[in-house]
């Protein structure tokens, strides 16, 4: 009788600490005047994949490694025209695809603006080879150690990154980019209407420009440390400097970009590398 009695509650108990699992990593999405907001604050790693479907302002948010989406590992959502992703601290990935099931690719359109708030942790965020009709908005912690990838992107509006410990931008249109690091930011073929601004933190800090056009005066700015700029095949209006201590170089910035993208995780969802 004990020994069944035992056996009872380390199922119970199992089963209670995997309901709550659960429930820390679900996802609560809603769609409200076009606007679809995907949620959690809970402490606690998530993962999140945003695919296009075959009808336009109809998306598929798919759970990862655990992760669901109002309780089920998948959904889909209509008459969406803009996308907030909010979570709370914890180890997170986002990534914004064209890739659908069986490898195949289709258009990812977004009429308005796609936001990513994620909150203290090792976050990963990956967009590729999307069309946003508004801006895209990075918002990220200081204090997280955070990894930007953006490839092949066509934003209407404006990039806005801050706080991110990595950011890699390439093969992208937009009107203005704004950028504060804390470790690397590189930027390779992009073209901005507007100004492309990078702003570092503190420590030894590198920007990077890489066949890139701005139409506006463009702007890296160093903080407290030995910042470096590496500036490549660029035709940008004009570039304002300050606090740059050194000219850095290609195998300086990709190797920390690699050394990042690699503990991302993402070579088996990300197309554009």
């Amino acid at each position: 009788m004990l020994k069944t009695l035992l056996s009872f509650l380390v199922v119970a108990i199992f089963t209670i600490q995997s309901n709550v699992s659960t429930a820390q990593s679900d996802i609560e999405a809603t769609v409200t005047d076009g606007q679809l907001l995907l949620e959690n604050q809970n402490v606690f790693d998530k993962s999140i994949v945003i695919r296009p479907t075959a009808s336009a302002n109809k998306f598929l948010i798919e759970g990862l490694d655990g992760t669901t989406i109002n309780g089920l590992a998948q959904r889909s959502f209509s008459d969406v025209r803009s996308i907030k992703v909010d979570l709370g601290a914890g180890d997170d990935r986002i990534l914004v695809t064209n890739r659908v099931s069986n490898g195949k690719i289709r258009d990812f359109t977004l009429a308005g603006s796609l936001r990513i708030n994620p909150r203290l942790g090792r976050n990963v965020i990956a967009v590729e080879r999307a069309d946003i009709g508004g801006s895209l908005f990075l918002n990220l912690t200081r204090n997280g150690v955070d990894y930007v990838h953006v490839a092949k992107c066509n934003l209407m509006g404006d990039f806005i990154c801050q706080d991110a410990w990595v950011v890699h931008v390439k093969n992208s249109t937009m009107d203005n980019a704004f950028v504060r690091g804390f470790n690397t930011s590189l930027f390779g073929n992009v073209f901005a209407a507007g100004a492309i601004t990078v702003e570092s933190g503190q420590g030894a800090d590198l920007i990077g420009f890489r066949d890139c056009t701005s139409l506006v005066a463009s702007r890296a700015w160093g903080q407290v440390g030995d910042d470096g700029l590496w500036l490549r095949n660029s035709n940008l209006e004009a570039l304002h400097t300050k606090g740059i201590e050194f000219e850095s170089n290609a195998m300086e910035i990709m190797a920390r970009i690699e050394s990042f993208s690699l503990h991302a995780d993402l070579d088996d969802l990300l197309l554009e590398r």
